[in-house]
């Protein structure tokens, strides 16, 4: 059935849900009816009263009265079906711009190097096209109470609303990464940046969760050194030298069997703009599904346009939240401390330390920083550490007491370090 002249008929007979209708000239087929909408959305702005006389006047087509007219006289349509009709609609121009955008690349894969990258993105266009953003103060409560609800049955079931770290202290004050938050975690060279995205990523990763991990820094290789010294515990500096001992290789075998299985998915490109990265994790949720996305790390990130750097920062921080509240998954991201802290007695991170902060510190929604006492006071403990919620948009802001295990590069909770210990 086509769907297209019934919800015209009923646009023009009942106006007041055009917007409702969340319907562009795109979604028609019909190019006629394409643009009695456009002429709908016009009238209403100007505030001129909608009717097949305004709207022929607008459109300024032969025979556009003729056609108005023919639509209301053949009448068959329902404003109470209006959301259904626009449903069915959305759907069929879903279809059509799949089947132009498949044609598109066919045609260019000879020509465009990028042509994989440009399907994908156009692709998953659509998905987020469909996404509602306009609510009721009674729609607006109902979709709250659902996540409420949501989030209650999982703590009865003793699960965090959102991904967890595996560390029982964060995912206390957090309550895991939550979706479409933008969560940054900044430190000094050194101080364990990566071994912290690590040990989140893949204590998610083994429970279930799928998650992205963008690498600027270190290649593929590299990081999975690091994760198998983190998952089998044979020492990361075993690792590096190749000094393995007999006892080592069925750890390591049961770490490469266990990792093989995990929805852990990586991207090693060195230079890449937050435009890759949105490409990239859109490509992994609509072939595998993604939970979350670390990014390794923030100044690393090549700029979009030719502004001055603390500019460029600032809005490759607006488009990383803008793509964890697109894609509705907590977007976490490494940063780099200014170099003028370590001119403080107190070493300890503040939020003023992230470089070019000021958009940064306004669009993230947590700001973890990692302190490990060792890197300025040699009588520290190796394995003492800290982390300072500086912001958190949801709740407390506490100081937290850590422990870093400097054999496999790990951050865990002071709780959890005695079974490290016994393995030492």
């Amino acid at each position: 059935m086509n769907y297209e002249q019934p919800i015209i008929g009923a646009l023009i007979a009942y106006p007041k849900n055009i917007a409702a209708a969340k319907l562009t000239q795109s979604d028609f087929n019909d190019p006629f009816f394409g643009n009695v909408l456009f002429a709908m959305r016009k009238l209403v702005l100007r505030g001129v009263g909608i009717d097949v006389i305004t709207l022929a006047n607008e459109i300024n087509e032969a025979n556009a009265l003729t056609k108005l007219a023919q639509i209301q006289r053949e009448a068959t349509y329902s404003e109470k079906n209006i959301a259904v009709y626009a449903k069915h609609i959305k759907k069929a121009s879903k279809k059509r711009m799949q089947a132009v955008f498949i044609k598109r690349a066919a045609l260019d894969i000879d020509n465009e190097d990028n042509v994989a990258s440009d399907l994908v993105s156009n692709l998953a266009g659509l998905n987020n096209e469909s996404t509602d953003h306009a609510y009721t103060a009674k729609e607006m409560l109902q979709k709250t109470v659902e996540d409420m609800d949501i989030r209650h049955d999982l703590k009865e079931q003793g699960k965090l609303a959102g991904v967890p770290t595996g560390m029982s202290k964060i995912d206390g004050i957090l309550g895991g990464f939550h979706k479409s938050d933008l969560i940054i975690v900044g430190a000094r060279p050194a101080a364990g940046k990566t071994a912290y995205m690590l040990s989140c990523a893949i204590n998610a990763a083994k429970q279930g969760f799928k998650v992205g991990i963008i690498s600027t820094e270190m290649s593929a290789v590299q990081l999975g050194t690091r994760v198998i010294s983190l998952t089998s515990k044979v020492p990361a500096s075993t690792m590096r030298d190749s000094s393995y001992q007999e006892a080592d290789w069925p750890l390591i075998t049961a770490s490469t069997n266990m990792v093989a299985g995990m929805g852990l998915f990586i991207y090693d490109k060195p230079v890449c703009t937050v435009s890759d990265i949105a490409i990239q994790a859109m490509a992994w949720r609509l072939s595998h599904g993604l939970d979350i996305v670390f990014i390794d790390y923030l100044t690393r990130i090549k700029p979009e346009g030719a502004e001055n750097r603390t500019i460029a920062i600032g809005n490759i921080a607006t488009d990383l939240k803008t793509l964890a509240r697109t894609m509705n998954i907590p977007v976490v991201c490494l940063a780099q401390l200014s170099r003028e802290l370590e001119k403080r007695a107190d070493k300890l991170p503040l939020m003023s330390d992230l470089r070019d902060s000021g958009v940064i510190e306004q669009e993230a929604d947590q700001v973890l920083m990692l302190y490990r006492d060792c890197i300025y006071n040699d009588k520290a403990p190796e394995d003492s550490a800290q982390i300072n919620i500086a912001k958190n948009r949801h709740g407390a802001t506490p100081l937290l007491n850590m422990r870093f295990k400097p054999r496999t590069m790990e951050w865990c909770d002071e709780e959890n370090y005695g079974d490290y210990e016994r393995m030492a």
